[in-house]
C-alpha cells in the first residue's frame, strides 16, 4: 500500500516493530529486571512525547496544506500570482511546486521569495505567535527578511548566470496537491518528533545543557520540520528564546530540503550563498529574541 508516496508503508512499519521488539527482548535477557522496567518507562515516555508533538501539530499542517493547495492552483497563471503565491504559500512543503513558476522571475527575486515564503508564510507566523509569542514571531520575520535580502543581494552582485529551469524544478504529477503537501508535512514532522521525543525521554539533562542557539540552529536544519509545526518542536526541545528563534529560522532557511531545492533549481554556488544568508538570518533572529 502506498501512502503519501511511501511504498509498502505497512510492511516497513511491521518490520521495524518486529526488529524493535526482538532487540528489546534480547537486551532484557542481559540486564536486571529493574533496569528493564526503567528502560521500558523511558521508551513509553519517548512515545508519548513524540505523538504529543505530532498530534498538536497536525491541525496546523492541515491548514497549511489546504492553503498551499489553493495557492498552487493559481501559481502558474501569471507572474503577479506567482509572486503572491511565494509570499503566502501556506506551508514550506509547497515550495517545490512554486519554484517552477518563479523561474520566470530574476533569480535574485525568486531566491528571496522562496526563502521568505518558506519561513514566513501566514500559517507559520500564526503558529509561531500562538505557540511562542509575539517576540519570537518578530524574530522569525527579522531572520527570514535578513536571509532573503542577503540572498537577493549576493545573487545580484555575483551576477551568476543561473536560472530555474522547468526540467530541474519539475514536480511530480499524480497525487492531489492537498494530499502531497499534507503528506510531506507529516513525514517531515514524524521523524523530527520521534528523534525529539527520544532525546527528551532518554537524555533530558544533555538536551538542557546543549540548548544553545548554535545547537538549536544545527538541530533545526537537520530535522527540517514543516514550517507549520516547527514552533511546536522548538518549544518542546529548546529552553531559551534565542534557541527557539534560531531553530525555527534554520529549519526553513538552511535546512536540508531548502538547500536541496535551491541547488536543484539554481545550482551549487547559489545554494551555498543561500546557506550563508540563512546562517546570518539565524544570528539576527537570536539577537532579536534575547
Amino acid at each position: 500500500m502506498t501512502i503519501f508516496g511511501l511504498p509498502d508503508v505497512g510492511v516497513v512499519c511491521r518490520t521495524l516493530v518486529r526488529l524493535t521488539l526482538l532487540c528489546a527482548i534480547a537486551g532484557a535477557c542481559f540486564v536486571s529486571p529493574a533496569t528493564t522496567a526503567l528502560a521500558w518507562s523511558d521508551a513509553a515516555r519517548a512515545w508519548t512525547y513524540a505523538w504529543s508533538i505530532v498530534l498538536e501539530a497536525i491541525p496546523y499542517i492541515l491548514v497549511g496544506a489546504i492553503a498551499a493547495a489553493m495557492f498552487e492552483r493559481l501559481a502558474h497563471r501569471s507572474v503577479l500570482v506567482a509572486l503572491f503565491a511565494a509570499i503566502a504559500p501556506g506551508c514550506d512543503c509547497s515550495m517545490n511546486g512554486f519554484a517552477r513558476s518563479l523561474g520566470s522571475l530574476p533569480p535574485p527575486v525568486a531566491g528571496a521569495l522562496i526563502v521568505w515564503g518558506s519561513c514566513c508564510n501566514p500559517i507559520a507566523l500564526l503558529t509561531t505567535y500562538q505557540i511562542l509569542g509575539g517576540r519570537l514571531t518578530l524574530a522569525r520575520m527579522g531572520g527570514a527578511l535578513a536571509a532573503s535580502l542577503l540572498i537577493a543581494t549576493s545573487w545580484a552582485i555575483g551576477r551568476a548566470r543561473f536560472k530555474a529551469t522547468e526540467a530541474s524544478c519539475q514536480t511530480k504529477v499524480g497525487q492531489p496537491a492537498l494530499v502531497e503537501h499534507f503528506g510531506s508535512g507529516v513525514k517531515s514532522l514524524v521523524l523530527a518528533a520521534v528523534l525529539g521525543g527520544t532525546v527528551l525521554a532518554f537524555f533530558p539533562d544533555w538536551l538542557r545543557a546543549h540548548s544553545s542557539p548554535w545547537f538549536a540552529a544545527f538541530a533545526g536544519a537537520l530535522l527540517s520540520p514543516c514550517s507549520s509545526a516547527d514552533p511546536i518542536l522548538a518549544r518542546a526541545l529548546m529552553s531559551t528564546s534565542a534557541a527557539h528563534a534560531t531553530f525555527i529560522v534554520a529549519a526553513q532557511c538552511i535546512d536540508v530540503r531548502q538547500i536541496t531545492l535551491l541547488g536543484r533549481c539554481f545550482g551549487a554556488a547559489p545554494a551555498l550563498l543561500g546557506t550563508i544568508a540563512g546562517a546570518a538570518g539565524c544570528c539576527l533572529a537570536a539577537i532579536i529574541a534575547r
